[in-house]
């Protein structure tokens, strides 16, 4: 997801990912995504202010090899 927008600050990206918040639901989903998937997998967020935001959710690809009738 990007967005053209005023972006985040460095300070207020690294708060979103690592630290306790009363919003944590970013937070949770990269956890999450690490304890399930590994941790190569998870929430990235880029951000350049006065730019915009790209957040990149990172998932294994499951091809299901059965043919279904």
């Amino acid at each position: 997801m990007e967005d053209n927008g005023c972006g985040i600050c460095e300070e207020d990206l690294k708060e979103i990912l690592d630290k306790e918040r009363k919003s944590i639901g970013v937070r949770n989903t990269n956890k999450r995504i690490h304890m399930i998937y590994g941790e190569k997998y998870g929430v990235t967020i880029s951000s350049q202010l006065e730019e915009g935001t790209v957040v990149t959710i990172r998932l294994p690809l499951k091809i299901n090899s059965k043919k279904q009738s």
